[in-house]
């Protein structure tokens, strides 16, 4: 079942990513996710003082958002997406919101809740959690 979930999950990043890129609108906010082992995950960063200090998504704003995506995919985006990556993680964009002002981003940041507007948080949700012995 879990195989069978992770695999849903990566044809419907694929897809969506493609859309979103494809989109004439290059303004906006976006939302990136972390992955690790192909597992929708949350970084640990080991030098923080807090030990409970974790994240799953960066939201951004950019006039460009494939240009500001490439920036992080190579390292060179913002401080979180580049240890993101050192720490061998994977990124992916799973939201956008086009023609989105900074003043969105931010609201969105305020909120300090990114799960409850990342698809795919949303789609596990609704699959629920996963039980031994069911196939």
């Amino acid at each position: 079942m879990q195989a069978k979930m992770q695999a849903k999950m990566r044809t419907y990043t694929a897809r969506y990513t493609e859309e979103l890129l494809a989109a004439p609108t290059t303004s906006g906010v976006y939302l990136l996710a972390f992955y690790r082992n192909g597992q929708h995950s949350a970084y640990h960063p080991e030098d923080s003082a807090n030990p409970h200090a974790r994240a799953l998504h960066y939201c951004g704003w950019a006039s460009d958002i494939r240009a500001r995506l490439a920036a992080h995919l190579a390292g060179e985006g913002s401080r979180l997406c580049c240890a993101v990556i050192r720490a061998g993680y994977e990124l992916r964009l799973v939201r956008v919101w086009h023609g989105q002002t900074r003043t969105y981003e931010r609201s969105l940041k305020n909120a300090h809740n990114l799960a409850r507007v990342c698809p795919l948080c949303a789609y596990q949700l609704a699959a629920g959690p996963a039980r031994e012995g069911r196939a």
